[in-house]
């Protein structure tokens, strides 16, 4: 996994807490789902979709494997 910084305006960010709390999740939760959503949304139209959405699954599969085996504690 990567980490990443981003700024939000106030609204914005005073929004996303309030959906996190409605939804019983952390704003982190929140942010990641956030962005998820966005590249599930947008990315379709990239000419390198297929790539990236493979590229992104099997990241994401390998992820889950290292918390399913207890390396991500």
């Amino acid at each position: 996994m990567r980490e990443v910084t981003i700024h939000l305006s106030e609204p914005e960010a005073q929004a996303l807490e309030e959906m996190a709390g409605e939804a019983g999740i952390s704003l982190e939760e929140a942010v990641v789902r956030a962005v998820r959503y966005v590249l599930k949304e947008a990315m379709p139209f990239h000419p390198n979709y297929l790539q990236f959405r493979s590229s992104l699954f099997w990241e994401h599969y390998r992820y889950l494997q290292d918390l399913l085996s207890g390396g991500g504690r």
